[in-house]
């Protein structure tokens, strides 16, 4: 796989995140204490029981809607890569769509040969979620 194959598939793992299911979002995370999340909420978590812990909340929120990115910028070497990309859609939220649009990155690492998501960080998106306001 490589690493625009890699970005897709944790887009759709982020998706799917949004329906309810953790299952595709945990298997494309780094399971190692250097994984980091600068999150739209404006939480900044290091570790992955931390960011585990996290992903499966927001799991349970199951905020729906769907999201994509595009604009995409790379920045690979043969076992780290940056990827900057702006992201647009839909969350539902309080019984209302609400539209996202905003700038993130995601910093993935060669882990047994597999691309895993090491680090990500986005833009806030204050009415998903309380600590940002």
């Amino acid at each position: 796989m490589d690493i625009k194959d890699a970005v897709e598939e944790y887009f759709s793992a982020l998706n799917a995140m949004f329906a309810g299911d953790a299952e595709p979002i945990m298997h494309i995370w780094s399971h190692t204490e250097s994984a980091a999340y600068v999150g739209p909420d404006g939480t900044y978590l290091k570790g992955w029981g931390a960011v585990e812990n996290l992903l499966e909340e927001h799991a349970a929120m199951k905020f729906g809607g769907h999201v994509e990115a595009s604009d995409f910028h790379y920045i690979e070497s043969a076992d780290l890569a940056v990827v900057y990309n702006n992201v647009k859609g839909h969350h539902h939220v309080g019984g209302k769509q609400q539209p996202v649009d905003i700038r993130a990155s995601q910093v993935f690492r060669k882990e047994g040969g597999e691309w895993k998501v090491v680090s990500i960080q986005a833009d806030i998106l204050p009415f998903i979620f309380p600590l940002a306001e």
